[in-house]
C-alpha cells in the first residue's frame, strides 16, 4: 500500500484544526451561557438562571468584565439568587481585579445578602488591586450597618488578644 505523505499530513492539519474549531465553539458557548446566567441573577431571574444552567452556564464561570454568577446576583442585591448559586456550590470568595462578590453586596446596601455571604466563610479581609478590603469599601460607602456586620467577621477587627493567666504557671 502506497501512502500520499501530503495527503496524511492534510488531514491530520484539517483534523486539528476542526477540534481546535469546535473546542472554541464550546468554550465561547460557555462564556456566552455564563454571561446569561449572570445577566439573569443580576436582575433576579431565577427562572433565567435555572434555564442558563441548563445548557451549560458554570455557575463559577466568568461572564464580561470576569464577574461570576454570585457577584453578578451580589451586584443587584439578589438575595434569593446568592442563596440558590451557593446551593449549587458557587465560590463565595470569587472576584476579578476591581472586586469580589463581598464588595458587589456592600455596593447594594443589602445587609442581608453581606450577612449571607459572611455566614458562608468569605474573607472579608481579601484586597482588591487598590489594596483596599470591604470594610475599608463599606466606610467609604457610610453603610454603618454593613460596617458593623464585617467587623464581626473580620480577623483584623475582631481579633481579641488572648489574655496570659500566669497564676497557671
Amino acid at each position: 500500500m502506497k501512502y500520499n505523505f501530503v495527503s496524511v499530513g492534510t488531514t491530520i492539519i484539517a483534523l486539528v484544526a476542526a477540534f481546535v474549531a469546535v473546542r472554541a465553539l464550546f468554550i465561547l458557548a460557555s462564556f456566552i451561557f455564563t454571561d446569561s446566567l449572570c445577566d439573569a441573577a443580576r436582575r433576579g431571574n431565577l427562572a433565567d438562571m435555572a434555564i442558563a444552567i441548563s445548557w451549560g452556564a458554570e455557575v463559577n464561570g466568568r461572564g464580561m468584565h470576569a464577574k461570576t454568577p454570585l457577584m453578578a446576583a451580589c451586584e443587584g442585591g439578589q438575595l434569593e439568587c446568592a442563596r440558590y448559586l451557593i446551593g449549587l456550590g458557587a465560590d463565595v470568595n470569587g472576584h476579578n481585579d476591581s472586586g469580589s462578590a463581598l464588595m458587589w453586596a456592600v455596593e447594594s446596601g443589602n445587609v442581608a445578602l453581606c450577612q449571607l455571604l459572611c455566614e458562608q466563610g468569605v474573607d472579608v479581609e481579601w484586597k482588591n488591586h487598590e489594596g483596599s478590603n470591604v470594610i475599608d469599601f463599606a466606610i467609604s460607602k457610610k453603610n454603618h450597618e454593613v460596617v458593623d456586620l464585617l467587623k464581626r467577621f473580620s480577623y483584623r477587627d475582631s481579633r481579641v488578644d488572648p489574655v496570659v493567666d500566669d497564676s497557671k504557671q
